[in-house]
Order: structure tokens, then sequence, then C-alpha cells
């Protein structure tokens, strides 16, 4: 039987506020997302470059929510006496949002820097 639509969306803004509550990352995240969109919008980016910054950030935050997703069923499977692979699984979903940051920089300086081009020529 399916889960009623309301109720599954219930469940995903809860899933949501855990992570943004109780995740010390996703706090640092949200906090750089703000400024990124705050210092963009300031900076006169257009809507196309506004996009690409979003979508960049965005999917910072989301390999966030799925890293947590990841670190949290192996503490709950596993317990404290964590198997070599259950190492390799956090390690690699951290990596996951590593690798995302780092493109996501890449994109805002992408950007900033046809900003800058834009304004200063």
């Amino acid at each position: 039987m399916r889960r009623p639509f309301k109720k599954s969306l219930r469940d995903s803004v809860r899933g949501v506020k855990h992570a943004c509550t109780t995740e010390r990352n996703m706090k640092i995240h949200l906090f750089l997302f703000s400024l990124a969109i705050l210092f963009f919008l300031a900076i006169g980016a257009n809507k196309l470059e506004m996009a690409l910054v979003l979508l960049a950030s965005g999917l910072v935050l989301v390999a966030e929510m799925f890293n947590t997703a990841v670190e949290d069923l192996i503490d709950v499977k596993v317990g404290q006496d964590y198997h070599p692979l259950a190492w390799i699984a956090k390690d690699v979903a951290a990596g996951g949002v590593l690798l995302a940051a780092l493109f996501s920089i890449a994109i805002g300086l992408i950007v900033l820097w046809s900003i800058l081009e834009r304004t200063v020529a």
C-alpha cells in the first residue's frame, strides 16, 4: 500500500529539520549557502548565474543529507564496533560532500569571474 503524499512530505520535512538542527556540518553548509546567495545577489548576479550558484550550493546540502543518512544508518546498525567496510562507507559518503563542496566553489569562482569581467570591462 502506498503512503499518502502528505505523510511522505511531512516525513521528508522532518528529515531536513533533523539534519539542520543536529548536524554541525549541515549548519556550516547552510551558513555558507546563505552567505553565497547574499554575496552573489549583492554583486549583481543575473538569473542564470544565480541559478548556477543555487544548484551548486544546493547539491552540497543534498550531499550532506545523504552523508548524514549513511553515518546514522551505520551507527545504528553497527554500534560502536565498526567493521572496516563501515569506516570506508562513512569516508566515501564524506568524500562525496567534499567533492560537491569543491565543485561548488569552482562554479562560484567561475560565476564571480564572469561578473567581474562584465562589470570591469
